[in-house]
């Protein structure tokens, strides 16, 4: 058994302090601690100077971001709203990575002034700040977002960032004045987590770095990290371990780098996503036409899975002895009819019986309401 499968096999054993708990989130901080280690020494094969910055909208738990604190890395935020979580939970400015559209110019000049990183991504913030540090007088150092296409010109255009080497990216450069200059480049991409994809966002953020002489490339994130076997499978496809991504990178910047710069992934999804299972029971089965059991979980309470063609990986503690099923449908406790937690359980399955739904450390608490049932809480795990 794994350590959350133990802990509530343990805990069954008590079912008033069980029926207490559930439902809920279970977070594993050994493993959060492993994947990042695994992941850092992936990286440092390629380079000397690397950092990673845990994404805080993937799941701001205080829980998490006490764990990434403790583990020495970065923290990356897009709003105002996150900076003060992060700042509960240990971060000082100069650990910060302040990107995202919303804008809160004091906050990201804070950051910024006290050496913290700060990437803009359009030319109305960036005359706002550099603004602001010619009236301070504090020099302050930012970065640039780029809007990097995979595919060619005929590819899908982002919302986010400057086009390299456009007229607006000119026009960028040339609001830089002597108390704020450019020394990074930041990209973040949605899709293309395939190696060809962060080849092509390796040569470009590579070409864009060197021009500007950049002291950093922050590479966001988007990238495969670790996950349920059940998982991988549905994909359909090669999943690159982060050794392939490290080396794909290095070889790419190995075309305008002599000694690298420092470089960053936010790693939010990478670290977390398997870390954090939900954690359920059943509450009844009903017979009929199609049977059917019921769950205290709900996919409203798994994130980005609800509609997603991607299957939740499931697993089941039974506490006495059931009956045998076959392809039986598990649903949620939302009075909607796509509320499937399970579309086909085979085995035998006994009303009590925990579910432990995996996988969902990305996003899920982030975007889990308090629609029907109160927000899930989350627990964290430690053996």
């Amino acid at each position: 058994m794994d350590t959350i499968i133990n802990e509530i096999y343990r805990l069954s054993m008590s079912s008033d302090r069980l029926d207490d708990l559930l439902p809920c989130f279970v977070f594993d901080r050994n493993r959060f601690d492993r994947n990042i280690n695994s992941f850092r020494k992936s990286f440092h094969k390629y380079f000397d100077r690397f950092e990673i910055a845990y994404s805080t909208k993937t799941n701001p738990h205080p829980a998490i971001l006490k764990a990434a604190k403790e583990n020495g890395i970065k923290i990356e935020i897009v709003s105002h709203y996150e900076y003060d979580e992060v700042a509960k939970a240990g971060f000082m400015p100069d650990e910060v990575i302040y990107n995202g559209v919303i804008p809160h110019l004091f906050s990201k000049y804070t950051i910024a002034s006290h050496g913290g990183k700060v990437n803009v991504e359009n030319i109305f913030e960036m005359k706002q700040i550099a603004a602001i540090a010619l009236k301070e007088k504090r020099k302050i150092k930012i970065g640039m977002r780029l809007n990097i296409n995979l595919h060619g010109d005929n590819g899908h255009s982002s919302r986010f960032g400057i086009v390299p080497f456009s007229p607006e990216f000119f026009q960028f450069l040339n609001l830089q004045n002597d108390y704020c200059m450019i020394n990074g480049v930041h990209i973040h991409i949605h899709g293309g987590r395939d190696i060809d994809s962060w080849r092509t966002r390796a040569k470009k953020a590579g070409e864009v770095a060197a021009y500007l002489r950049s002291e950093y490339i922050d590479f966001g994130s988007n990238i495969f990290g670790f996950m349920d076997e059940r998982l991988s499978e549905q994909f359909n496809s090669n999943i690159p371990s982060v050794d392939e991504y490290a080396k794909a990178i290095f070889n790419e910047l190995g075309r305008f780098y002599n000694k690298m710069p420092e470089i960053i992934i936010e790693a939010g999804t990478p670290i977390v996503a398997d870390t954090v299972s939900a954690v359920g029971k059943v509450e009844y089965i009903k017979a009929g036409s199609s049977t059917q059991a019921v769950s205290s979980c709900s996919v409203y309470d798994f994130g980005f899975f609800h509609g997603s063609d991607k299957k939740v990986p499931v697993d089941v503690i039974h506490l006495s002895d059931g009956n045998q099923y076959n392809g039986i449908t598990i649903y949620g406790y939302a009075c909607t009819e796509d509320d499937v937690v399970c579309e086909s359980y085979s085995g035998e399955l006994c009303v009590g019986d925990i579910l432990v739904f995996r996988n969902l450390g990305s996003y899920a608490y982030s975007l889990c309401s308090d629609f029907i049932k109160p927000k899930l809480k989350l627990y964290e795990l430690i053996c």
